[in-house]
């Protein structure tokens, strides 16, 4: 089974539109067809990110729902310690969390819409890392999803 590290942009978009690549993606990580690997870090960012008033507007979420929609992360999510730390990408310092928690959480795939730091190393020791529109096609392709 995949084990995969959403970036914070992907819980934006997917918790702002349906049918989109990162909706789709949290709704088949609520079905149990992939393992959602995150950290404290990671967590309190989108945390963070969610409540900002301009991503509230776009996403249509309420405080109370931006809460419940951490806490059932932190809840169904396999949460690493937070203890690891990389320092390889220098033109958005605080992205290194993404590979660290995709390490430290044995990930197999990273999903992100990060084009400027992320997406450009297209593996980090193993790791995929993907766009939300391929890891759908991944996780369609793998097994028949209703």
């Amino acid at each position: 089974m995949y084990r995969a590290v959403l970036d914070t942009n992907v819980f934006v978009s997917g918790t702002s539109i349906s049918q989109t690549p990162p909706s789709q993606i949290i709704d088949l990580w609520r079905k149990g067809e992939f393992v959602l690997v995150t950290s404290p870090q990671l967590l309190e960012e989108a945390q963070e990110v969610l409540v900002r008033p301009q991503i509230m507007s776009f996403t249509g979420l309420t405080i109370e729902e931006t809460n419940d929609f951490i806490e059932e992360i932190r809840q169904r999510a396999y949460v690493t310690e937070g203890k690891y730390e990389v320092e390889k990408i220098t033109v958005d310092p605080d992205d290194n969390i993404v590979l660290a928690t995709a390490l430290e959480g044995a990930a197999t795939h990273i999903v992100t819409g990060d084009t400027k730091s992320l997406l450009p190393l297209k593996e980090y020791h193993g790791i995929r890392i993907l766009q939300p529109q391929n890891f759908l096609s991944l996780l369609k392709n793998n097994k028949v999803i209703s």
